[in-house]
């Protein structure tokens, strides 16, 4: 994000963090007219302050896992078929 939407998305956060199950949370914009700082269409919106919380979480969670080795192929599914040989 910029670092223009930095007040704005430490704001949103903390708003949406208050009460039950994102309560306030607009899939399609952000705080509403009556918020300190609201949204606009330059300003991240509520869907894309969750996946990028979401992200860094599961970035940190599970960091990536960096190997020299080549990775190795696929084995194939037993049966031939889709679905590892179920229905044909």
């Amino acid at each position: 994000f910029s670092a223009e939407s930095k007040p704005y998305v430490r704001q949103r956060i903390g708003h949406l963090a208050q009460g039950h199950c994102l309560a306030h949370y607009k899939w399609d914009g952000g705080a509403s007219a009556s918020c300190p700082q609201p949204w606009s269409p330059s300003l991240p919106t509520d869907s894309e302050l969750l996946v990028h919380l979401f992200c860094c979480l599961f970035d940190y969670v599970m960091p990536a896992v960096i190997s020299d080795a080549a990775p190795k192929p696929a084995a194939a599914p037993v049966g031939g078929g889709l679905f590892g040989g179920f229905g044909g």
